[in-house]
């Protein structure tokens, strides 16, 4: 992803922050969207940012669920 840092912190970060920033840009693409509309792009774009490769690296601590959800609850 763009660091050598084998960390669960820094790969739950650099995982979320990919997700966070499609959704910023879909946002101000997007001014009024409606709510399927946004279900659609959030499953083509968001969703699979989020998923991959997760059953590999899972994370246990809170901290990193917590980063991960923030997300998902950002929508």
């Amino acid at each position: 992803m763009g660091t050598n840092d084998l960390k669960p912190s820094t790969q739950c970060g650099q995982a979320a922050k990919k997700p966070m920033s499609i959704l910023g840009l879909t946002r101000q693409t997007f001014k009024t969207i409606g709510v399927e509309d946004f279900r659609i792009l959030y499953n083509g774009y968001v969703r699979p940012h989020l998923e991959y490769c997760v059953q590999v690296w899972s994370p246990h601590r809170r901290k990193d669920i917590q980063c991960l959800e923030k997300v998902q609850e950002s929508n």
